[in-house]
């Protein structure tokens, strides 16, 4: 399942840019829901299996999405700072340069202390506060001239705020029957739809950024792993993934596989949505994902590759939205605007992502792994991220 996760992290850097392929891919909402549909598979995974105590899970969460963001963070404030001295261009830092023009005091400061929290990224977006008026609630933050998401440093970390948030439910959730997460699931749906029908709350941020409607997609993944452990004894056939010519097989299939799977996807999705409406189209083709990940999960469990495929797909996440900024600022200084500015952040962002999986990710996660005791020595462990 590494090389979907790696696909849906490239599904948001073109997102920010433009299409690596020429073939649809998934939007940049379809993909985080994704992300939080699978979030959910491997949290109901590793609290079922790995921890004895809850604030065990708690610590290595932390420390596992923590660390890599302040690393990151850290990259972002360094190179807009020396940028911004050597140019006049302060790229992520601009808009606090100019905030006493644009933005009261309090929604810039809630925002910034969210960058060094990563607490409450998410809560941004349903703020607003122009000059000269108060700190409030706005059901759409586009509708300001100066929206206080520009204060975040890396603005496509409201996600993390929203797993963070998923995460500290997740183990009293783990523990519940299933009806009861079914029931939260049927909850969840029906808010959202009447959200979006009787009160035209059917636009971003509510579409899929408010906690308690992605809920349902996260808890989502928590069945479709319970659905995995029903189904495990009765599934036998798995690919090759031990051998060096079966892995390289098994990840050329993969690769292959997972674009046909966001083409299918993304086209059927987008045909259904004239028909009921994209927002209710892409929450049936949750439905499909769920089942996709429970089949991706039982063929790549113990595959070492696909295990560190997938371990880029985080670091990519946080890179890439700085990296399409510094490209696009100094490819368009040197070559007016190229037409593959996506090719070249990807290219950049998966380089740099390896040498941060390689240098920070891999030590940071033995070290996590040292602190808890696994309980069993399973080979489904060998795939948690």
């Amino acid at each position: 399942m590494g090389i979907l996760r790696v696909y849906l992290a490239l599904c948001v850097l073109t997102a920010h840019s433009s299409s690596l392929l020429p073939c649809p891919m998934l939007n940049g909402r379809q993909a985080v829901q994704v992300f939080y549909l699978i979030s959910g598979f491997y949290m109901q995974l590793i609290l079922s299996q790995r921890y004895d105590k809850t604030f065990q899970f708690y610590r290595s969460r932390l420390i596992r999405v923590a660390v890599p963001y302040f690393v990151v963070l850290a990259i972002v404030v360094a190179i807009s700072f020396i940028v911004g001295c050597l140019s006049g261009n302060y790229l992520s830092l601009t808009p606090y340069q100019t905030m006493q023009a644009n933005n009261g005091a309090l929604g810039v400061l809630f925002a910034a202390i969210s960058n060094v929290t990563l607490f409450g990224q998410d809560i941004v977006m349903f703020l607003k506060h122009d000059l000269g008026e108060p700190l409030c609630l706005t059901h759409c933050f586009r509708n300001s001239p100066t929206p206080l998401y520009r204060y975040l440093l890396i603005p496509q970390c409201w996600t993390i705020a929203v797993e963070l948030t998923f995460y500290w439910f997740a183990p009293w959730l783990a523990k519940r029957k299933t009806a009861f997460l079914t029931a939260i699931v049927v909850l969840s749906l029906l808010a959202r739809i009447t959200a979006y029908e009787l009160f035209g709350l059917n636009q971003d941020p509510f579409n899929y950024r408010f906690f308690p409607f992605e809920l349902a997609i996260f808890v989502s993944g928590m069945l479709s792993f319970r659905l995995y452990e029903t189904l495990n004894l009765r599934l036998n056939w798995s690919l090759d993934t031990d051998s060096r010519k079966g892995a390289k097989r098994s990840i050329l299939a993969a690769i292959a596989g997972t674009i046909l799977l966001g083409t299918v996807a993304a086209t059927l999705t987008k045909g259904l949505g004239l028909v009921i409406g994209k927002e209710y189209a892409e929450l049936i083709s949750y439905a499909g994902w769920a089942l996709v990940v429970v089949g991706l999960f039982h063929l790549f469990r113990s595959s070492e590759w696909d295990r560190k495929i997938g371990e880029l797909s985080y670091p990519i996440y946080l890179l890439h939205f700085f990296v399409i900024e510094l490209v696009t600022t100094f490819a368009s200084q040197f070559a007016g605007q190229p037409v593959h500015i996506s090719w070249l952040a990807a290219f950049i962002t998966v380089g740099s992502s390896i040498a941060m999986c390689r240098w920070i990710i891999q030590p940071l996660d033995r070290f996590r792994h040292l602190l808890s005791q696994p309980r069993s020595a399973d080979p489904m462990q060998a795939c948690l991220a």
